[in-house]
C-alpha cells in the first residue's frame, strides 16, 4: 500500500477529468493522505467530480453545504445536489424495471403526507391487534 503512489496516479487521472479520480483525491485532502491537508483543495476536487457526475462527490457536497463544513451553509445548495443524486437512482431503479410503481408524495404537500401517514398508522394498529 503506497499512498504517495496512489495520489500521484488519482492526481493524473484527475488532471484527465476522471470524476473518480477527482473524488479521491477530495479524500486524499480532507484526510491528509499523501498530501497535506487542505479543506479549500478537497472542495475544488468535490466540485469538478461532482460536475463530471460522480455520485459520491455529489452526496459530499449536499453534505458540506447542509451543515456548512468547509463550504457556505446553503440549504438550496444541499437540495441541489441531493436532487441529483435522487434522479440518477429514480433513473436506475425505473430502468431497471425492479419498481413497477413508485408513489411520488411532495414534502411540502403536507395534507397529503398526513393522510399517508395516517391510513399506514391505522393498517398498522389493525396488523397489530390481529397478532394479539
Amino acid at each position: 500500500r503506497d499512498l504517495n503512489a496512489a495520489a500521484g496516479y488519482f492526481n493524473e487521472s484527475s488532471n484527465l477529468g476522471h470524476g473518480g479520480a477527482q473524488f479521491m483525491m477530495a479524500l486524499f485532502y480532507t484526510n491528509g493522505l499523501a498530501v497535506p491537508k487542505n479543506e479549500a483543495k478537497a472542495v475544488l476536487y468535490l466540485h469538478f467530480a461532482a460536475m463530471n457526475g460522480n455520485t459520491h462527490a455529489q452526496l459530499a457536497l449536499a453534505n458540506r453545504h447542509y451543515y456548512g463544513y468547509a463550504v457556505v451553509k446553503s440549504c438550496q445548495t444541499s437540495v441541489k445536489y441531493y436532487r441529483k443524486v435522487a434522479d440518477k437512482v429514480a433513473r436506475l431503479y425505473k430502468d431497471s424495471g425492479v419498481l413497477a410503481h413508485v408513489e411520488k408524495t411532495r414534502l411540502n404537500d403536507d395534507g397529503a403526507l398526513q393522510q399517508r401517514q395516517t391510513d399506514e398508522d391505522i393498517m398498522q394498529y389493525y396488523q397489530y391487534s390481529a397478532d394479539k
